[in-house]
């Protein structure tokens, strides 16, 4: 079990004292010696927030990408200049297709850049692995990989696609999360969880056979939902019985507002800045 685990989110929507907030989201994550990046938010404030925060990219062992869309990805150029060449690099091969979303009749490109995109095949076998299943990044550090879909209620939105004749729709199966095993429970840790927070903490429940979860920080894509979507959400925290929840980035105020008044005594602020610490 992990005995220290220490998130600080480096880029989100929101920012606190001096660092700068875009729409996008970065963690660097330190457990138990390890270090780590999941995301690494749009490119435009990674630079001045790990300066400000005292992160050095050059002491982080593995980055992790929960999904192949710009706002986090973005500040992969930054990453790669900085980084050591033994990082290893984790991601779903999905994430590496274009990526587009339509407004209306218009299409924009949303994926990884091509710069990007080289950067990462250009990674030898020892440190690109692809995430279609569970996978360990450390002791008792893992992402879900692919996660089934199972509530209907969770379907991804309809303007995401993969082509610019926006015509054939991306499901988006690179989308993946976090877990760590800590001695107080499961910590979940999401990008933008566009695979529905019930469908993700069911398929993290069914992998680890634990019936709890500790603590779940991240985006969870629920901006201008409907209520019944909100209430099957807080439905499902309540279901693993939930006691740190800190929703950030694309999880949309009022629907994190909705959700703090469904559960006001397990929720926490979660911004660029933010640091979550366990010492167990």
């Amino acid at each position: 079990m992990i005995k220290k685990l220490k998130i600080t989110v480096v880029a989100d929507n929101t920012a606190s004292g001096k660092l700068l907030a875009e729409h996008g989201l970065a963690y660097y994550i330190e457990c138990d010696g390890k270090r780590m990046f999941f995301d690494s938010g749009q490119g435009r404030v990674i630079e001045h927030n790990c300066e400000r925060l005292n992160i050095d990219p050059l002491r982080a062992n593995a980055f992790v990408i929960s999904h192949g869309h710009y706002d986090h990805t973005g500040g992969i150029k930054y990453l790669s200049e900085h980084f050591s060449d033994n990082v290893k690099v984790y991601l779903h091969p999905a994430a590496l297709e274009k990526k587009y979303a339509k407004d209306e009749h218009k299409y924009r490109y949303i994926g990884i850049s091509k710069e990007s995109r080289k950067w990462i095949k250009s990674k030898d076998k020892q440190r690109l692995f692809f995430t279609e299943n569970p996978t360990k990044v450390f002791k008792d550090v893992w992402i879900t990989g692919e996660i089934p879909r199972v509530h209907r209620i969770e379907k991804v939105e309809r303007r995401f696609c993969l082509n610019k004749d926006i015509n054939q729709h991306d499901d988006l199966p690179d989308d993946q999360s976090m877990y760590f095993y800590t001695c107080k429970g499961i910590v979940v840790l999401l990008g933008c969880c566009h695979s529905g927070i019930g469908n993700t903490l069911d398929y993290i429940s069914n992998i680890t056979g634990k019936n709890r979860i500790y603590a779940v920080i991240g985006g969870m894509h629920l901006k201008n939902v409907s209520r019944k979507r909100l209430d099957f959400t807080s439905g499902i925290l309540e279901k693993y019985k939930v006691k740190k929840f800190a929703p950030c980035h694309c999880t949309g105020q009022k629907s994190a507002a909705y959700l703090f008044c469904k559960g006001p005594g397990i929720f926490s602020e979660c911004l660029a800045g933010g640091i979550f610490s366990y010492d167990f």
